[in-house]
């Protein structure tokens, strides 16, 4: 397969206008994704936009982010605060490693957060954070529902999966507590709880 240099850009500044929130943040962004590896940098002229290819070298198989926080985001305590279930609804991304001054008066520590899945209804969330590891299991169930037909913006949609997750105990039982409603990433908690 063989790509032309307009169509790699095209697709590139297609990815960055939808990206750009990143540089809320972020001043520099490192992406790697199979053979391309290129950095953006909003200090330069067009740089949200303009792809800068760099040799930085890729994980197999991975695609990754490097950002490179600006110097007026004060981001420590939300990334702390960011939980594995941010991975429970996104298909494609199944680990995420957070490293920067989100230990204690400010030190750099790491954390990380992955997803497994144990079979096809049984999700596992790990989360690492000074060596210490913690895993919630979830059982999840899909429903496929039909669409509303009139809906002019998703005219060749005919049916939607509604994906629920309810959270279990070590033995498997339901585990009753209140849990963030997601819309693929979590919106807040609502107070719902499950009954069995």
């Amino acid at each position: 397969m063989s790509f032309k240099a307009d169509d790699i850009f095209k697709a590139t500044y297609s990815f960055c206008l939808g990206f750009k929130s990143v540089f809320k943040v972020a001043d520099v962004v490192h992406i790697s994704s199979g053979i391309y590896t290129f950095t953006l940098d909003r200090r330069k002229e067009l740089g949200m936009i303009t792809p800068i290819w760099t040799p930085s070298p890729a994980v197999p198989g991975c695609t990754t982010f490097d950002l490179e926080l600006s110097g007026s985001a004060d981001l420590s305590a939300h990334l702390k605060d960011i939980q594995p279930t941010l991975l429970l609804f996104l298909r494609k991304l199944c680990c995420m490693t957070i490293e920067g001054p989100i230990g204690p008066q400010g030190r750099t520590a790491t954390i990380e957060i992955r997803r497994d899945h144990v079979d096809a209804d049984i999700v596992d969330l790990q989360r690492i954070e000074y060596g210490r590891s913690s895993i919630k299991r979830y059982i999840q169930v899909t429903h496929a529902t039909q669409t509303y037909p009139g809906e002019e913006r998703r005219r060749d949609v005919t049916r939607s999966d509604v994906v629920l997750a309810f959270p279990m105990t070590e033995t498997e039982a339901p585990q009753i507590s209140g849990q963030s409603v997601h819309a693929f990433l979590p919106l807040r908690s609502y107070g719902f709880t499950v009954r069995s």
